[in-house]
């Protein structure tokens, strides 16, 4: 694929994303209006708060399965045990385990939100973690 072609479809993917994506940068740690202190080892329940944030930043998002993930997918997925999340493309997908492009991090105990370095993710997807399509 010819090198204008690569940068016309990067630039479709950034007009994709909300504002508040594109003024995340590597080297700047956000907080985001809410946290979610939970036990260690465990992640407390989504409210409608942090829902209408996650909403506002990634986009609207419903769950799905592992096995409905396919590479491209734009995904959000809550690491139960750890309280955070993770967002970005998938790259790569196997029996419970999922690689993530462009990575966006949040931890839910403190707010912070940022782009992690390096930008791509390999997760193990736990039977408590959760899975959203974000569309």
């Amino acid at each position: 694929m010819p090198t204008c072609n690569n940068q016309i479809d990067s630039i479709n993917i950034n007009y994709a994303e909300s504002m508040y994506l594109q003024l995340l940068r590597h080297d700047v740690v956000k907080y985001l209006n809410f946290s979610v202190k939970s036990p260690k080892g465990e992640s407390l329940p989504v409210k409608y708060h942090e829902k209408e944030n996650l909403t506002y930043i990634f986009g609207k998002h419903y769950i799905i399965n592992l096995k409905d993930v396919v590479v491209n997918m734009k995904i959000l997925y809550q690491d139960y045990k750890n309280n955070c999340w993770f967002y970005g493309y998938v790259s790569d997908i196997s029996e419970n385990h999922i690689n993530i492009n462009n990575c966006i991090f949040i931890n839910r105990g403190s707010g912070s939100i940022f782009r992690i370095t390096p930008i791509n993710r390999s997760i193990i997807i736990n039977k408590e973690d959760q899975l959203f399509n974000v569309t």
